[in-house]
């Protein structure tokens, strides 16, 4: 029997799983989180239960219901019908369906009871990330979040491997991608708490949040080996994680100069097509010749200045970096080196922070 389907108490027609357990308390210690971060922000306390309520009923309905949708075609054949849509206690969430519900819960109790939205979205990051810890901890008990095997004896312990199964002749170690996502939980936790301690532009550790959240987890999106959904080799969670920077590029964009955003948004779909020629690349190495058009590209739209702004040093640093960077991968590719995989982590790696650094650094002034 696994950790999932262990049962700790039971009573009547409710049973409690490690998994339940550890998320009910999650939810717990999140919404005291939430109160005390409104109490300093200067909210009221009926304010902060309401904002409780609403991001809860949000997160659950929009993480079920858009996994709902997105595994409609086998809804019939693989979990027993479309009763699975109304019955949640029987699982089915997915990460960025709880993002996109509590921000359409936030939008519209901002708008019914005349809150700024920004101010409520801002003082909701801390609660929000250390309940992406304490989820993503608790996948742990349901065999997911799990990556590809490592079968080297001195990796495997943690952080670098978990034990999935053993017995007395044979034991499985694979990458433990969900304690890593805890630990971008817990790293986007202690940075909100630290934004809001300082006075920033309303809405700044919101999109801090969203932006780094998103740029990361793309990368260990790609790690997972699990039942993540997918469409064909294309996961959900990294197209909903685009939509959301591009969504996070295009607040910061009003009432900027046309040409810096221009640039800003030929630096983001630059990069953002090296991700997609990377995910190409691990499957089909014949599209690497399209991956290195890509970075060529983006390296030419990160030139300092091209935005008419005034260079400065760290950034023709960053730039050489960059051009030393493709030129090794364009040396490596191709060539079937067993480190191969790794650099088209690092290329990822690098391009989503190219995108996370073209939202978050631009109009610093004006943000902060």
């Amino acid at each position: 029997m696994t950790e999932e389907m262990r049962v700790l108490w039971a009573w009547g027609p409710l049973h409690v799983t490690p998994y339940s357990l550890m998320m009910t308390l999650g939810a717990v210690v999140s919404v005291f989180i939430l109160l005390l971060t409104m109490q300093r922000k200067g909210h009221t306390r009926e304010m902060a239960i309401h904002l409780s309520l609403v991001s809860i009923l949000g997160a659950v309905l929009g993480g079920h219901l858009i996994y709902c949708l997105c595994m409609a075609p086998m809804l019939e054949s693989d979990y027993g019908g479309i009763s699975l849509v109304w019955e949640f206690f029987r699982g089915g969430y997915t990460l960025y369906g709880a993002v996109f519900g509590v921000l359409a819960a936030v939008c519209w109790s901002a708008r019914v009871r005349g809150e700024r939205v920004l101010g409520l979205l801002d003082v909701l990051t801390p609660a929000a990330s250390w309940m992406l810890m304490v989820g993503r901890l608790a996948e742990r008990f349901t065999n997911q979040g799990i990556g590809m095997m490592v079968e080297q004896p001195w990796l495997q312990r943690l952080p670098f491997a978990v034990c999935t199964y053993m017995d007395e002749e044979w034991s499985e170690w694979h990458v433990p991608v969900f304690l890593w996502e805890a630990l971008l939980g817990l790293l986007l936790f202690c940075l909100s708490v630290s934004m809001l301690k300082k006075a920033r532009k309303e809405g700044r550790t919101a999109l801090v949040f969203l932006t780094v959240l998103s740029a990361v987890q793309v990368l260990l999106e790609q790690m997972r080996q699990d039942d993540c959904i997918r469409f064909g080799f294309v996961r959900f969670t990294q197209l909903a994680a685009l939509a959301v920077m591009m969504g996070c590029l295009a607040w910061e964009c009003r009432g900027g100069e046309l040409r810096s955003i221009l640039v800003r948004w030929a630096r983001l779909g630059f990069c953002a097509l090296i991700v997609v020629f990377v995910e190409f690349a691990f499957e089909k190495p014949q599209f690497n010749i399209w991956l290195f058009a890509s970075m060529a590209a983006a390296w030419l739209a990160f030139i300092p200045g091209l935005d008419g702004t005034k260079p400065k040093l760290w950034q023709w640093i960053a730039e050489a970096v960059m051009l030393a960077g493709g030129i090794a991968v364009i040396a490596t590719l191709g060539h079937d080196y067993e480190f191969e995989g790794l650099m088209l982590y690092a290329v990822m790696a690098c391009a989503l922070f190219g995108m996370a650094q073209t939202i978050l650094c631009s109009r610093a002034r004006e943000n902060r």
